[in-house]
């Protein structure tokens, strides 16, 4: 005869997965489809942060910054086309691990000038030093809004100034 397979748990929208039982399946509360959204819930976490996704890349010996690490991408559809929209990426900044190694967050956008198949383009990344990180802009300005400007208050040392905020750059 045939095998029946159990599906525990089942409802609408549930991810489904392996029991570790033969012939049985487990459809998941905390991780559920609606056919436009993936929705992922619970997890222990350090640091108050939950990691509820993990993108692992399978060999992130050496890159200089130009790759090698797991991505996230946020791409689109227009008129039928593919529409790149940006990328999120964790590289390896440095040497080989342990050799001047630095992990590096990449952010990559569309230019707003391309056409809809352009290929998106690093707008900024951060790069840990070892001891904090640095902010760079690899293709674009810091723009900011009116009356708004770089707040050097954590200081404490204003004497003789009105402000440690740096707001007029005429």
């Amino acid at each position: 005869g045939a095998n029946q397979t159990t599906i525990n748990n089942n409802a609408s929208g549930r991810l489904i997965v392996g029991s570790g039982t033969a012939n049985t399946l487990d459809a998941k509360s905390s991780a559920t489809y609606n056919g436009t959204k993936l929705f992922l819930s619970g997890g222990v976490g350090q640091d108050q942060h939950i990691p509820m996704l993990e993108l692992k890349h399978l060999n992130t010996a050496y890159s200089s910054g130009n790759g090698d690490g797991p991505a996230l991408l946020l791409n689109g559809k227009y008129s039928g086309s593919d529409w790149a929209l940006a990328k999120i990426a964790a590289v390896n900044a440095g040497g080989q691990y342990g050799s001047d190694y630095a992990g590096g967050l990449q952010f990559w956008v569309h230019p707003a000038n391309g056409s809809i198949g352009s290929a998106v383009i690093k707008g900024a990344e951060i790069i840990g030093d070892g001891s904090g990180a640095d902010l760079y802009m690899t293709n674009g300005d810091v723009k900011l809004a009116s009356g708004h400007g770089i707040d050097f208050s954590s200081t404490g040392n204003a004497s003789g100034m009105t402000s440690e905020l740096l707001d007029d750059y005429e």
